[in-house]
């Protein structure tokens, strides 16, 4: 929507220049001059009264915006105000009207401070964000548009085998969660190992807790991560034994045999060679 501007270029002058200072591609400021016209003959064809002769100048004024979206669930959408109106003093924009369409209430500027703003989401969808604005004659126009704010994976893993020097596998159980397909995978292991192999196996050489990481990243470039404490176990002395014993008994003295005795110390069944 443009703003036109129709002035005499002098006094009781029979022409006009036909001129708008919008353009949303070059900037708030650009000016562009579509050449002139008969002042009649724009007064009969736009039905103005005669006495547009002597007062040739009428404005209005163009909301529109643009912003950063789309945009991942958890960053805020900025927008930025590319709105139009005559430069002073014929005429200004006195107040900007933000409406985000996700029932949070309307944010409001008022000259002289930046209409831009910027607005977090509670979850992800598509908003009919709407701007209107007003000028200092009172005169008001809206811009409306959608901003798609993208939901986010959600991360998750599981792993087996949590014996020292042992391999222990992960296991990425990670959703996508109505986002796009997930194509990264960040591991940190929480002794200085990483890998990005979706279900890595990884060793460790000292037994305790880990706390291990997974980042992950989709299509769209929407992330998330969780960590989990990882409990590494050292294997304990276990194997089978066999053999005679000789114990006495009272005033008697008699043999017991004892054979294949496992030791195992965890429940986790790491055990030793």
């Amino acid at each position: 929507m443009f703003r036109l501007q129709l002035t005499p270029r002098k006094k009781n002058q029979d022409k006009v220049f036909i001129h708008s200072r919008f353009n949303p591609f070059k900037g708030r400021n650009n000016l562009h001059w579509f050449g002139q016209v008969d002042i009649d003959q724009l007064r009969m064809l736009l039905h103005f009264p005669p006495s547009f002769r002597s007062n040739a100048s009428f404005f209005y004024q163009a909301a529109f915006f643009t912003s950063n979206a789309p945009i991942c669930l958890g960053s805020p959408v900025c927008f930025t105000d590319l709105s139009y109106s005559a430069t002073p003093p014929f005429g200004y924009i006195t107040t900007w009207v933000w409406n985000y369409g996700d029932g949070s209430p309307a944010d409001t500027v008022h000259f002289p401070y930046s209409p831009n703003v910027c607005h977090s989401y509670p979850f992800a969808g598509i908003f009919m964000v709407t701007l209107t604005v007003t000028e200092n004659y009172g005169n008001t126009n809206s811009c409306v548009s959608n901003v798609n704010v993208r939901p986010k994976p959600l991360a998750n893993f599981m792993e087996s085998g949590n014996c020292l020097y042992q391999p222990t596998s992960f296991f990425d159980i990670s959703y996508t969660n109505g986002g796009g397909f997930i194509t990264l995978w960040q591991w940190n292991f929480g002794d200085g190992g990483t890998t990005s192999i979706q279900n890595p196996v990884h060793f460790f050489y000292s037994a305790g807790n880990y706390n291990v990481k997974l980042p992950i990243t989709d299509n769209y470039g929407c992330s998330d991560s969780i960590i989990k404490v990882v409990g590494i176990y050292p294997a304990s002395a276990g194997g089978s034994v066999s053999g005679n014993a000789t114990i006495i008994l009272g005033q008697g003295t008699g043999t017991m045999q004892y054979r294949h005795h496992t030791v195992r110390s965890h429940s986790d069944g790491c055990t030793g060679n």
